[in-house]
C-alpha cells in the first residue's frame, strides 16, 4: 500500500484525474450510479448498503464525499437529509456531479451541496466541522494516505466517524487496474485494512473497524446446504469471500458520544418547585433537578452566551389572549433560530401542556430549559423554565422530558417523563386529588377472564379529578388492593397497587386489571379501595370499597 507524500507526483495525479473526465465521452450516462455500468451495479449498491449502515449518519451531520468525483454519492447523502460538503482534486469532476445533482431527484428540501477542490494535502475545511466522512473507491487512487487520515481526523467532530469502502491487496495488480493505470495514468493502488488501521491510530483515531465485504457471484447454495451451515459452527462460512472491505474509524475524545450521534439518551427529572395555582395568562417559572443517567453527552445550548442571543420571551411566552397556545409563529421563532444556528443535536428540557383526563397534547412546545454548560453521564444539574399559564381555567397536565433538538425527544428512547399539575383560577375552583373536594369511586368487577385475573370497573362518583401521573408532594391515584385473612383480617394493606391510564375526571370511568396469581397462601379474600398516595384511602372518606373471596 502506496503511503508517498510526493508532490510531483502528486500534481501528476491530479492532472490524470482532470484529464480523465475531461475526456470522457458521453459523460451524463455516469449520472444514473451507482447503478451504471451495469454488470456491477448489484455489487456496487450492496457495497453502497454497507457504507451507509456504518456511517450512522442522521440529517443533523454534515458529510465529507471524500473523492466524490461526479458525486453520485453526494445525492444518496442528500436523500437522507444530511447536509453534504462535495470534494475531489478534479475539478472537471464537480462540475459534472453539480450538473448531476440538478437533474436528481431529490427532496423539496434538500440542502444546497458544497462544493470544494482539493490539492491533495490540506483539506480546504474548518478544525471539527465535519460529522462524517464517506469514500466510495476513492482512497486507493490516493498516494498519501497518512496525511489524509490525519487531515479527515482534524476537521473531523468528536464523536465523527470516517469510512472507507476499498478494494483490499491484489487490486493493484489486476488486469483491470492495470488498464486503467496505463490509460489514463491515474493512480491504482490497494488499501491494507491493516495497515491503514495502524496509520489511523498513530493520527489519532480512537477505534478502528474492519467489514469484508462479499463477492455476490459465490455462497450459491441449496436450500438444505445454507441450514446445515446455519446451525453448525461453520455458519460463517457463509459470510464473505470477497476481497474488498468496509474500514471504519472512529474519533472519540473523552471516551464517549455526544448528542449529535447519540447512543442511549436518558434523563432522570425531578420537580423541585412548581406551583400548584396561578392565575390566567400569568407568568411562573418550575425548577427542575435533571441528571444524565445515560452514556452520551449532552451538548448544551445556551442561548444567553451566543453571539445572536435567544429572544426566549418570542419564542415562548408571546401573549395570545384568545388561545390557551403558544403561538404558531412564536414557535418558530425558537426553530428558525436553531436551524440557522446549526443547535440540532444539543439538549434541553421540553415542556409539554397536555389536558387532563386523556386526549393529545394541547402544546407540545410549551416552553424549553437550557444548560449552562455540557452536561457528561452522572452530572446532575439544576434547570428553571419560564412559562406562561394558559388563557383558560381549568387544570392541566405539565410534562417534562429532555429533547435532543430537531432529532428526538428522550421519551422515544424509553425515558421517564415527568409530570407536574397546575391549575388555572378562574371563577370556578377545580379540585383534584391533591387537595380534593369528595373522594367517592364505584368500583364493579366487570369481567373475570380466569380464576387469578379479574377485571374492575371503576367510576368516578366524587367531585375531584383523580391525578393518574406521580407527584412529588402526593395526590396521585391508584388502585390499591389489600389481602385479608379467612376472618376478614387486613394481612397487607399495601398488597398491590394498579396505576390509572390517564387522569379520571368526575362521572368518567376506567377498566383495570388485577392479577392475583402469586396471592401468598394465607390469603383468602382481597378488597379493592381507591388511594391518593401519601394521602389517604378513599374509604376514609366514605366510599365504598369491593371485598371479593378468592
Amino acid at each position: 500500500m502506496l503511503d508517498s507524500d510526493d508532490r510531483d507526483a502528486m500534481a501528476a495525479y491530479i492532472e490524470a484525474a482532470d484529464r480523465y473526465f475531461r475526456d470522457l465521452e458521453n459523460p451524463e450516462r455516469l449520472f444514473a450510479k451507482p447503478f451504471v455500468p451495469l454488470h456491477t451495479a448489484g455489487y456496487n449498491v450492496a457495497r453502497l448498503g454497507y457504507l451507509l449502515h456504518h456511517l450512522d449518519h442522521n440529517h443533523l451531520h454534515t458529510v465529507l464525499d471524500f473523492g466524490a468525483g461526479m458525486c453520485w454519492l453526494s445525492a444518496v447523502l442528500l436523500q437522507a437529509g444530511c447536509r453534504v460538503v462535495a470534494l475531489d482534486v478534479s475539478e472537471r469532476a464537480l462540475a459534472l456531479g453539480a450538473q448531476a445533482i440538478a437533474r436528481a431527484n431529490l427532496p423539496p428540501d434538500a440542502r444546497a451541496v458544497r462544493f470544494l477542490k482539493y490539492d491533495g494535502f490540506r483539506l480546504p475545511l474548518e478544525d471539527r466541522s465535519i460529522d462524517r466522512v464517506a469514500c466510495f473507491d476513492a482512497l486507493h487512487h490516493v498516494p498519501n494516505k497518512r496525511t489524509v487520515l490525519a487531515e479527515l481526523f482534524r476537521v473531523l467532530r468528536s464523536g465523527g466517524r470516517a469510512c472507507f469502502v476499498e478494494p483490499g491487496p491484489g487490486h493493484a495488480d489486476s488486469a483491470e487496474a492495470r488498464q486503467e493505470a496505463n490509460d489514463w495514468g491515474v493512480l491504482e493502488d490497494e488499501v491494507d485494512a491493516r495497515a491503514l488501521c495502524t496509520i489511523a491510530e498513530e493520527v489519532g483515531f480512537t477505534s478502528c473497524y474492519v467489514v469484508p465485504l462479499p463477492s455476490l457471484s459465490d455462497n450459491q447454495l441449496t436450500p438444505d446446504t445454507f441450514q446445515q451451515l446455519r446451525e453448525s459452527d461453520r455458519r460463517r462460512e457463509l459470510d464473505w469471500t470477497g476481497n474488498d472491505a468496509l474500514i471504519v474509524l472512529t474519533k472519540l475524545q473523552g471516551g464517549m458520544r455526544d448528542s449529535r450521534s447519540p447512543h442511549r439518551l436518558a434523563a432522570d427529572i425531578e420537580v423541585v418547585e412548581c406551583p400548584e395555582a396561578v392565575a390566567q395568562g400569568e407568568p411562573f417559572s418550575v425548577e427542575l433537578r435533571v441528571t444524565n443517567i445515560g452514556d452520551t453527552l449532552w451538548l448544551a445550548l445556551n442561548p444567553a452566551a451566543s453571539v445572536t442571543p435567544l429572544d426566549y420571551a418570542a419564542a415562548f411566552l408571546e401573549d395570545t389572549p384568545s388561545s390557551i397556545l403558544n403561538s404558531t409563529e412564536s414557535v418558530a421563532v425558537y426553530r428558525r433560530y436553531i436551524d440557522d444556528h446549526d443547535l440540532g443535536g444539543t439538549v434541553t428540557i421540553g415542556a409539554q401542556l397536555w389536558p387532563v383526563g386523556g386526549g393529545g397534547p394541547i402544546d407540545i412546545d410549551y416552553a424549553r430549559g437550557f444548560f449552562e454548560d455540557d452536561v457528561p453521564p452522572g452530572q446532575t444539574v439544576r434547570v428553571v423554565l419560564q412559562m406562561r399559564a394558559p388563557r383558560t381555567e381549568g387544570l392541566f397536565s405539565l410534562r417534562f422530558d429532555a429533547v435532543d433538538e430537531l432529532l428526538t425527544w428522550f421519551s422515544t428512547a424509553g425515558s421517564r417523563v415527568e409530570h407536574a399539575y397546575l391549575t388555572v383560577r378562574g371563577p370556578a375552583v377545580v379540585a383534584d386529588s391533591r387537595l380534593p373536594g369528595r373522594l367517592s369511586a364505584t368500583i364493579r368487577i366487570a369481567e373475570r377472564p380466569s380464576p387469578d385475573v379479574l377485571m374492575a370497573s371503576i367510576e368516578n362518583t366524587g367531585d375531584a379529578v383523580w391525578l393518574a401521573n406521580p407527584v412529588r408532594a402526593g395526590g396521585w391515584v391508584r388502585l390499591g388492593v389489600q389481602s385479608l385473612d379467612a376472618a376478614g383480617a387486613v394481612l397487607d394493606r399495601d398488597w398491590r397497587r394498579v396505576d390509572l391510564p390517564h387522569d379520571v375526571l368526575p362521572g368518567q370511568s376506567v377498566t383495570l386489571c388485577v392479577d392475583t396469581s402469586d396471592v401468598p397462601s394465607d390469603v383468602r379474600a382481597v378488597r379493592l379501595d381507591l388511594v391518593s398516595e401519601l394521602r389517604c384511602w378513599f374509604e376514609d372518606h366514605q366510599s365504598l370499597t369491593l371485598t371479593l373471596q378468592l
